[in-house]
């Protein structure tokens, strides 16, 4: 039985690509069926895709339109913005797609 993880690659101080990248190469030192999730704004579709084909690490990810920026009041935001990273993530979790999520963001 595979582990699935989701990770929301929006509003941390490093880049997307680098934690997307980093999570990626570490995933491939594990010797457990781990499954990755990521979470990501739609304008970076481009960018992130280029990775599949640079690391052999199976992975998917899921893309919204918006981000919660951290100087955001978080309630009152996911209540706005359905269609951001993080409401996608919990989401999933809420819906047993994923077993664990982790968000650097707000």
């Amino acid at each position: 039985m595979s582990i699935r993880i989701g990770i929301d690659l929006m509003e941390s101080e490093n880049s997307p690509k680098a934690i997307l990248k980093e999570t990626l190469h570490f995933a491939k030192s594990l010797n457990k069926d781990v499954e990755f999730i990521f979470f990501a704004k739609k304008d970076l579709e481009d960018e992130l895709e280029k990775i599949e084909k640079e690391i052999d690490y199976p992975f998917e990810i899921v893309y919204s339109e918006h981000t919660i920026a951290m100087d955001e009041d978080p309630l009152l935001a996911i209540r706005r913005r359905k269609d951001s990273t993080i409401f996608k993530g919990l989401k999933y979790s809420k819906e047993d797609k994923i077993d664990a999520f982790i968000s650097c963001g707000n």
